[in-house]
């Protein structure tokens, strides 16, 4: 690979990963006198955020900003004084009808799980919640997903109710994403439904379990005002996970 890549005209490589394999791609670059800038993860103050001793209790840079200083150090600066939103996509007049999108109804998405059991509310919590906000005749509730397992909860979940949609597993992702930049709200876990909506400008609720805003992956230009988290004062372990991916504390 680091072959086919020396063969395009380029001077530098931003590493925005950082991972065992991108490393040893650099070291090959680097040794073609290719400028290598590698990412500063903060692993060691995540892990001081995550331990359940002594832990450092304070926000971390966002993973946005880590990539910033990245592209800065290469010389291209990014200002992060004026936010920049994707545009939305188009909803045709079929797709509109289909999942009955129309002006005098509001459109929530609902992203209910995560990759990690962690980061996932409950999911006969999560059943009374979309029942709650069923009982709005004025707002349309779509849910969304991925793999067969959750497709099939989420259609589940959607059969009681005229006002709540699942898209999981029913559209290709071009859609998916047509659909989200079109909200005006998205519920989601530490997860990435919720990073999509957050990049068209939409305001995104993140519901956190053994994670926090404070590790730096809140989605990108959200106030903290929109972060739901368990209360340390009950919790004082929290968080525990960098990713949902551990257990923690018991």
């Amino acid at each position: 690979m680091s072959k086919e890549l020396l063969s395009h005209q380029f001077t530098a490589v931003a590493d925005i990963h950082n991972v065992l394999r991108s490393k040893i791609l650099g070291a090959f670059l680097n040794l073609k006198g290719l400028e290598i800038v590698k990412i500063n993860k903060g692993r060691a103050d995540k892990k001081a955020l995550t331990t359940p001793k002594n832990k450092a209790f304070k926000p971390l840079k966002t993973t946005a900003q880590r990539y910033a200083e990245v592209f800065e150090a290469l010389g291209y600066p990014v200002d992060f004084d004026n936010l920049y939103f994707l545009e939305k996509l188009e909803l045709g007049t079929t797709m509109k009808s289909k999942l009955k999108w129309t002006s005098g109804s509001k459109a929530m998405g609902i992203a209910p799980f995560a990759a990690h059991e962690g980061k996932t509310y409950p999911e006969e919590l999560m059943k009374k919640v979309i029942a709650d906000l069923a009982s709005n005749a004025g707002l349309n509730i779509y849910l969304f997903g991925g793999g067969s397992q959750e497709s099939e909860t989420l259609a589940s979940w959607a059969k009681p109710y005229e006002n709540v949609f699942n898209i999981a597993g029913n559209f290709d992702f071009k859609t998916e994403l047509a659909i989200i930049s079109n909200l005006d709200l998205m519920v989601s876990m530490d997860s990435g439904n919720g990073h999509l909506a957050a990049m068209y400008g939409v305001k995104v609720i993140t519901i956190c379990g053994q994670t926090h805003p404070y590790l730096g992956f809140a989605p990108y230009g959200q106030t903290e005002e929109l972060q739901l988290l368990p209360d340390r004062e009950r919790f004082p372990f929290l968080p525990t996970s960098v990713y949902g991916n551990t257990k923690g504390i018991d």
